[in-house]
């Protein structure tokens, strides 16, 4: 990913499962329209009322494999049996652009980021949903 080019800044959300990062996402939209949400890939199915292009990009195992193969992705990972991914050109062309950029995300995908993405260029938000000590024990990368 070019680096140099950037103006924009990218939000990362970060937080388990379950614990509102969508909610807030799409409350967000509503104040905030210009903010640039990418859309990630994923291998599981669509849940019910998703919209392809819009909620993710639903492809299959192989066709995600490939995509990683040829470096298409700015991070991914796998949960649930199912992989994950941010593709480069979500985040890339509009950060060159100097939007804003607002990616809801798990730790593996924050460690990936913060290698990539130059400090000045980033904020990370943790979203408590839990206990102190849970949350501390699932989380534990070093961020600069």
């Amino acid at each position: 990913m070019e680096t140099d080019s950037i103006s924009g800044h990218l939000i990362l959300f970060m937080a388990p499962s379950g614990s509102g990062k969508g909610s807030l996402e799409r409350e967000l939209f509503k104040v905030y329209p210009e903010i640039v949400f990418p859309v990630s890939c994923t291998t599981r199915p669509p849940r019910p009322g998703e919209i392809e292009g819009k909620d993710y990009y639903f492809v299959s195992r192989e066709d995600f494999e490939t995509r990683v193969a040829r470096e298409e992705f700015v991070e991914w990972a796998e949960f649930g049996g199912h992989l994950y991914g941010t593709l480069k050109s979500e985040i890339e062309t509009p950060l060159q652009e100097g939007k804003i950029v607002l990616n809801e995300i798990e730790r593996q995908g924050v460690e990936q980021f913060i290698k990539i993405i130059p400090a000045q260029h980033r904020t990370i938000i943790y979203i408590e949903a839990g206990e102190w000590e849970e949350l501390k024990s699932g989380y534990s990368v070093e961020l600069q």
